[in-house]
């Protein structure tokens, strides 16, 4: 297991190219898995994750990060739809 909790990330901001540069420091793909897993909720960029994956050696890696991406993708379009509601709403109300 990959023992970040020495360390004080609460505040911290990455970009995705940081993170695949801190992954590129790690040997191990569980390793470079765990810690991007961890870094996509303190990504600016989410936008750009997808080039983290290229750091990673295994197919079943590549899958985890994509499969967190799309999460991240379907909780957007879900919240860009209720956005679009909400404002059908407002202008019928008003």
């Amino acid at each position: 297991m990959l023992n970040l909790k020495f360390l004080n990330l609460t505040t911290l901001i990455l970009l995705s190219y940081q993170v695949a540069n801190i992954m590129e420091l790690m040997t191990m793909d569980k390793y470079k898995v765990e810690f991007a897993k961890f870094a996509f909720g303190r990504t600016m960029d989410k936008d750009n994750f997808r080039t983290v994956k290229e750091t990673l050696n295994f197919s079943s890696s590549k899958k985890q990060i994509e499969s967190l991406i799309q999460r991240e993708d379907k909780i957007k379009d879900y919240n860009l739809s209720n956005s679009f509601l909400i404002d059908s709403i407002k202008s019928l109300i008003l």
